[in-house]
């Protein structure tokens, strides 16, 4: 099992209207998961990861380890490197420039809500 099937799912899409029949069949492609609209409510294992990596650099590094910004860096970096996995798959590569953007705009999103979540904002009142 390669890395990249932990972050690509494979999708069917039903055949256009209007298609011949030896096309009919539903047609198999893949999308990247953490940056689909759906991921922006699921991403417990890339939270664990941010909050293992902040937990380390707190006992390695005290004087910086400790800092929100740090938190920030890390849930970035894990995004990235998420968005790069999922978009290494020729499948799950947007194609047009538009839809980059979009995949980049909602793995920044994912990222932010890594940093809330692992920081305690979104369970503060």
């Amino acid at each position: 099992m390669a890395l990249s099937n932990l972050f690509v799912e494979k999708v069917h899409r039903k055949p256009e209207r209007g298609a011949t029949v030896a096309t009919a069949a539903p047609v198999e492609g893949a999308v990247g998961v953490f940056i689909t609209p759906k991921s922006l409510m699921s991403f417990p294992v890339a939270s664990v990861v941010v909050t293992i990596l902040w937990g380390l650099c707190k006992r390695l590094f005290p004087t910086w380890g400790s800092s929100d910004v740090l938190v920030l860096g890390l849930s970035l970096l894990v995004g990235a490197v998420i968005f790069l996995i999922s978009t290494a798959d020729p499948d799950a590569k947007p194609k047009a420039p538009r839809e980059w953007f979009i995949a980049a705009l909602i793995a920044a999103f994912n990222s932010l809500f890594l940093a809330a979540s692992v920081l305690g904002i979104l369970t503060k009142t």
